[in-house]
């Protein structure tokens, strides 16, 4: 966050300076910012959607923070009123609104996980049992019925996909782990997975968006999804590429700005 923080105080200041095509709405700078719009930036508060203004794909690191501060009081709950408790929060998980300062999914995944330690739930053993065609119409049909609706929400149907396809990746995660050489690839790839997440957006993406478009303007349906099929991949050979690099050269700064993931 504090990269992404001297990004757009100080560095976009420089960027609009010498390439000022690659930067977004140039008018909003650290010099007209307001007390809300810091509180804004760093933390998502005061806004809908309450995503952190200068690293939006960090909520989920500022829930991750309250709710361990907030963990002996869910702990609590889950050893004292374990099946009342699990159907509160996977019911405000469906269709209840985000808790001031912290999100539903968030909420949700990380209860479900204390379960998982507390009592030694069979999670992946009961996901096994599902099989592959069932998991695949689960996740399709979410999929299809959500997207189809004029005003896509992220109300229950959506909250029901994102569980669909966490199945979904659960089952794949055993195919992995089953072929010994494909299992240390995603090993090794695993170990830029953080520092990937952390650079892929908004800064990288957004400028590989850019400079794509010099080369393959988005004339046609075609080069839409060529843009973003492409510029996904890119982002993902760049971002990761950029990691390899920064761990073998400079390990401990690697360390110290992925929290040692």
């Amino acid at each position: 966050m504090g990269i992404y923080c001297l990004y757009y105080t100080v560095g976009k200041l420089l960027v609009m300076q010498f390439m000022p095509g690659l930067v977004g709405q140039p008018e909003n700078t650290v010099l007209s910012w307001s007390t809300q719009d810091w509180l804004f930036k760093l933390f998502g508060y005061g806004t809908e959607d309450g995503l952190p203004g200068f690293a939006y794909h960090f909520w989920f690191m500022r829930d991750l923070m309250i709710l361990v501060l907030i963990s002996p009081l869910l702990k609590f709950l889950v050893e004292r009123i374990p099946l009342g408790f699990f159907f509160f929060v996977g019911g405000w998980y469906l269709v209840a609104p985000a808790v001031p300062g912290i999100s539903n999914q968030a909420l949700f995944f990380y209860v479900c996980g204390l379960y998982w330690g507390r009592y030694s739930l069979p999670v992946l053993e009961s996901i096994d049992k599902i099989r592959w065609g069932e998991a695949i119409v689960l996740f399709c049909g979410s999929f299809f019925i959500n997207y189809c609706r004029v005003n896509p929400r992220q109300d229950t149907l959506y909250w029901l996909m994102v569980a669909a396809a966490c199945i979904l990746v659960l089952k794949f995660s055993r195919v992995i782990c089953s072929h010994e050489k494909i299992l240390a690839l995603a090993t090794t790839l695993s170990g830029y997975s953080f520092f990937l997440y952390a650079v892929h957006t908004p800064v990288l993406n957004e400028v590989l968006k850019r400079l794509w478009i010099h080369f393959f303007p988005m004339v046609n349906t075609f080069f839409s999804l060529f843009e973003y099929f492409g510029v996904t991949f890119l982002t993902v050979v760049v971002g990761t590429g950029v990691g390899y690099i920064v761990k073998k050269f400079m390990p401990r700064f690697y360390s110290v700005i992925t929290g040692g993931r």
